[in-house]
């Protein structure tokens, strides 16, 4: 087979036809991958935008040329995790929506519309399409949460300090261009003229452990202002808005039925980094470079209540007011919401109140090893039931296990 996009004439697209009649010795045109537009690299300006015409009259030309083809993508999808990938010249968004016929969402686009519309104006097609629903949108979830994030900085560095360096992997070739795909600090590590890597070592860090770490000091602030009380050594950890930090919010919605709804987290106003929702990693968030700004949330992933960390990874956000939206549409740079045919509103704009807010202090990466100190001390001053000892140390336990990687 053969695979090429819009715009095609009959001239053009059977020149790509004889190439494949030329190795196949014959046989059908197939066009296996007709692409509606193609995929979009962080930092890219915008996202490509494919014209309805020239698709339409592309896919009137195959079928002219007696053609079989099938659509790359017919139905738009996200790289949840750290599935997004990477070309050779640099990784691909998060968002694999492709400018599909049927959105990233699950939304019928104008796209899609024309395309069945081409299909009914075909009189020998044995179905002809059957009425669409009305698309259907949501309010605004509106989120404040308070914490912290990273950057250059000059080291002061005294005799016996350790150093930590956190590496993000932005994600793997989507082609096996190259087998040698490594990621980490490469060249030697090099301190005064003299290279320091037989005493360096580098692992990796669990996104699992670090949401449920992040969760643990989110619902337990209690434990933290215990194990400080009567500690001379540790301070309590400050706003910080210049460096790597978890944050997190907790919030509430009640009146959604999560069946019916999907909806967008809006990264828009934060630096870069990781969102997960409910313990589902959604993916890379990056409005820095975009051209994405927002990530897709299942309705599968939401709850009644509901729980947001963020391991923002720059401290380059533009406020400290730490506040994201939930959108009904997605965003990509110089776009406005989408707007789909025949919309209906699904429920009104829902806020979160102060009352259903927790507002928390940023938990900056630094300070970790500071609180597994605290820990520590806790566990030799703390007398309790043996009961009560038990639980909170299987808590510590598991803060301890994401602890010891920084």
């Amino acid at each position: 087979t053969v695979d090429f996009g819009a715009p095609q004439t009959i001239d053009s697209a059977n020149k790509k036809f004889q190439v494949q009649r030329k190795f196949s010795g014959g046989g059908p045109n197939v066009n296996s991958e007709f692409y509606t537009t193609w995929f979009s690299m962080w930092g890219d300006r915008s996202v490509p935008r494919q014209d309805i015409k020239n698709v339409v009259d592309s896919i009137e030309a195959m079928w002219q040329l007696n053609a079989s083809f099938s659509f790359y993508m017919i139905h738009g999808g996200t790289n949840f995790g750290f599935w997004n990938g990477r070309e050779p010249d640099g990784p691909v968004i998060t968002s694999y929506d492709y400018a599909a016929p049927i959105s990233e969402e699950g939304q019928i686009t104008p796209l899609y519309r024309a395309i069945r519309n081409w299909i009914g104006s075909k009189q020998d097609w044995p179905n002809t399409p059957l009425p669409l629903p009305p698309n259907r949108t949501w309010g605004n979830i509106t989120v404040c949460d308070r914490t912290g994030c990273s950057q250059r900085v000059t080291i002061n560095a005294l005799a016996g300090q350790r150093l930590d360096i956190l590496v993000e992997n932005a994600g793997r070739l989507t082609y096996p261009l190259s087998k040698v795909d490594p990621k980490g600090i490469l060249s030697p590590v090099i301190l005064g003229g003299i290279s320091v890597s037989n005493y360096w070592t580098q692992c990796g860090v669990s996104i699992d452990a670090l949401y449920t770490a992040g969760s643990l000091l989110f619902e337990e602030a209690y434990l933290e202002q215990q194990l400080l009380k009567g500690s001379s050594s540790i301070e309590p950890p400050q706003p910080a808005y210049d460096e790597p930090a978890i944050y997190a919010a907790k919030f509430t919605t009640p009146d959604i039925d999560w069946r019916l709804a999907h909806t967008f987290f809006d990264s828009r106003g934060w630096g870069h980094g990781i969102a997960m929702v409910n313990g589902f990693n959604i993916g890379r968030y990056w409005p820095l470079l975009g051209p994405q700004m927002t990530l897709f949330v299942p309705g599968a992933v939401m709850k009644n209540e509901n729980f947001v960390l963020l391991l923002e990874l720059t401290g380059r956000q533009k406020s400290k007011s730490l506040q994201f939206d939930f959108l009904a549409q997605p965003l990509y740079n110089g776009e406005e919401e989408r707007q789909f045919q025949n919309d209906q509103p699904l429920i009104e704009r829902v806020d979160v109140f102060e009352d259903d807010k927790i507002v928390r202090n940023p938990v900056p990466l630094g300070y970790l090893r500071k609180y597994q100190q605290a820990l520590a001390h806790t566990r030799r001053n703390r007398h309790q039931s043996e009961e009560n000892e038990s639980a909170e140390a299987g808590v510590r336990e598991k803060r301890m296990d994401f602890f010891s990687h920084f």
